[in-house]
């Protein structure tokens, strides 16, 4: 069962010298809405924003990454916050400032709908997936639409369950 804080994620700094401006972005068990919170609240306290599940952009969000990288088709650089829906079998990206009923700036549908999006990672302007039989990464390059699979690695012993990086390494973590 997935707790209230199955998918916590990140701080995101404002890039002023000795001041960080940080949020954190949860999903909530069954929801269909993002929760996102200044970093500094305690106790209990009304969410500073809340992302809906509108226009069909997700229904039940599991995964969340925020990303900075190269925005589809162009060469520009943005962050987005990158939103799973294990419902519909996509990946919907948001602008970082997203409230409300937002408008996604694109989706990515992957080809495998028997394995949901739950262990995903944007890394260096790719999409890694963990494949439908847990012994190999997906490698997708960063464009919307449901793209060839650019490449595959594979491990024909471990489980894999969870992806990182780190400068040129990927990890992922074995059962």
């Amino acid at each position: 069962m997935r707790s209230f804080f199955a998918s916590m994620l990140l701080l995101f700094a404002c890039g002023q010298p000795g001041w960080v401006n940080a949020e954190i972005f949860l999903t909530q068990n069954g929801g269909d809405r993002v929760v996102v919170d200044d970093h500094l609240r305690t106790g209990v306290s009304r969410p500073s924003r809340e992302i809906f599940a509108s226009q069909g952009n997700f229904r039940v969000p599991t995964r969340i990454q925020v990303y900075t990288g190269k925005q589809v088709g162009s060469d520009e650089r943005v962050t987005e916050l990158w939103v799973c829906d294990e419902f519909n079998n996509q990946i919907v990206r948001f602008p970082i400032d997203a409230e409300g009923e937002a408008e996604a700036t694109s989706k990515f549908f992957w080809p495998d709908a028997l394995h949901g999006c739950t262990e995903f990672l944007v890394y260096r302007d790719e999409i890694f997936m963990v494949g439908p039989d847990t012994r190999e990464v997906e490698v997708y390059p960063n464009a919307s639409g449901a793209p060839d699979m650019k490449r595959r690695l594979r491990d024909d012993i471990a489980n894999l369950f969870e992806l990182r990086a780190d400068g040129n390494r990927l990890y992922a973590l074995t059962s």
